[in-house]
């Protein structure tokens, strides 16, 4: 069953200054429409994080709504609405390769909650809701429950730091993951250092053409539509 997610449409930055080719390629992402490239099949996710939404009464027109999306892409790129619970759970259950942070209303938290805390890819869970003291009484019962909040803009706050540390812990495990078990501590510390700096000095030193410059913000154009904080930054490369 297909999944519903909140369509939003963007204006993506014009390049200008540039030749007619350039120009008309950017007027072509211009109509770019975020459900064109989010549909029920699930879009490629191209972050480690995910933001799941439940809430029944999440609508494509309500303004507030949209704000609130607005407000979540500041911290995340992959943010996927939903109304129905059983088209949640399908959605979550394909979800391998990412950590999933859930908002959740509390009407349907309260049963919702305890069918998916198992699910080793959810990683926080959000209860928005306007009865703060009703709901903190089931959602204090869960681990990943981060708590019960009346707005976005505390989801927000809690959602970036949250993010931050798994993003610390999942970098930590890696590193740790790759080295032999017999190497010090310090000598891991040093190998991934340079490992790092010999990758950015390649990077820098690659000579890409404009056909592979081209791919590449074509991707990220698409990718990232509707963002106008990361669109704002692809635009400046688009430029340079």
């Amino acid at each position: 069953m297909a999944s519903k997610y909140l369509k939003l449409s963007t204006d993506i930055p014009s390049s200008s200054g540039k030749e007619k080719s350039s120009s008309s390629t950017t007027k072509n992402h211009q109509k770019l429409d975020v459900c064109k490239f989010k549909e029920h099949s699930r879009a490629r996710i191209i972050e480690n994080f995910v933001v799941v939404w439940l809430d029944a009464g999440i609508t494509e027109s309500s303004k507030d709504c949209q704000n609130s999306i607005t407000r979540i892409r500041f911290i995340v790129n992959a943010i996927n609405t939903f109304t129905d619970p059983d088209e949640c759970v399908g959605f979550l259950a394909k979800t391998n390769d990412e950590k999933v942070f859930m908002i959740v209303s509390g009407g349907l938290g309260q049963q919702f909650v305890p069918l998916i805390e198992h699910m080793i890819q959810l990683d926080s869970i959000y209860v928005f809701c306007g009865h703060k003291a009703k709901h903190e009484v089931w959602a204090k019962k869960f681990k990943k429950v981060k708590g019960v909040f009346t707005d976005i803009e505390s989801i927000c706050n809690l959602l970036r730091k949250d993010m931050k540390k798994c993003d610390n812990d999942m970098i930590a495990i890696s590193i740790i993951s790759t080295v032999k078990s017999s190497e010090s501590a310090s000598d891991r510390l040093d190998q991934s250092f340079m490992y790092l700096q010999l990758l950015k000095e390649n990077l820098l030193q690659i000579d890409h053409s404009i056909e592979e410059k081209k791919e590449l913000l074509d991707f990220c154009y698409i990718q990232y539509a509707g963002n106008s904080v990361e669109l704002n930054v692809i635009g400046e490369f688009d430029r340079a």
